[in-house]
């Protein structure tokens, strides 16, 4: 496994790009100290966790698909239950929570390519392969924004469980897109999934989650 330095700003420039797209109307509601550190603590922990996974899957060969939903559920779960832990934390807990999650996802979704990435090729494949890191940001991101809203509103479990399953569902995807043989057509379907889950999960945490999880009282009770 060999960490690639020149594909690092393919994962964090989108990172940075995707917190301030996300995090930018709220500017005044949250702490910033408190979304760069979510940040930071992201990051370090998908290095750690990236670092530890990509030693248990062997890119490019055929794994069985027994072994992959074993793999997909492992990762998840592991994933998840770290994400809980810090934003569960007291120094995170606050009504910016959500917030917190987003910064989060990104910063853990950041060294995704570098690690996971062998090398980008100058044509189509190549640019497909290279839009993987941008879309693992987004699904990441979501994902952590449930399980922080689930920490705000006292819907741990449940969010929790929403966030696994989404994890396990792209986990899934991915697996089957580094470790399978497959064609053009069969890459094209899978990131075309990818892709829809991408969309799917930018337009409801932006369009949907954050701006109802980040009303306060006063402003929940003037809608209800």
């Amino acid at each position: 496994m060999e960490l690639h330095s020149l594909l690092i700003p393919l994962g964090l420039v989108p990172a940075i790009f995707f917190l301030y797209f996300i995090v930018g109307r709220y500017e005044g509601r949250f702490r910033e100290r408190n979304a760069i550190l979510a940040f930071i603590i992201g990051f370090a922990l998908g290095l750690f966790l990236y670092l530890i996974e990509i030693f248990n899957i062997k890119i490019g060969q055929k794994i069985y698909l027994g072994d992959i939903f074993i793999i997909a559920l492992s990762f998840s779960f592991i994933e998840q239950t770290s994400k809980f832990m810090v934003l569960n934390a007291s120094f995170l807990r606050d009504d910016a929570t959500p917030i917190y999650g987003a910064a989060m996802g990104a910063g853990y979704a950041a060294p995704f390519a570098p690690i996971f990435i062998r090398s980008v090729e100058a044509n189509i494949y190549g640019m497909a392969i290279a839009t993987i890191p941008i879309m693992v940001i987004l699904l990441t991101s979501y994902s952590a924004i449930l399980i922080a809203i689930g920490i705000k509103k006292g819907r741990k479990a449940q969010h929790f469980i929403y966030a696994f399953f989404f994890s396990f569902i792209v986990w899934i995807i991915l697996l089957l897109i580094f470790n399978l043989k497959y064609n053009a057509s069969y890459l094209l379907f899978l990131l075309s999934i990818l892709i829809f889950l991408s969309a799917f999960a930018t337009y409801h945490a932006y369009s949907r989650l954050l701006p109802f999880s980040m009303l306060g009282r006063k402003e929940l009770k003037e809608i209800l």
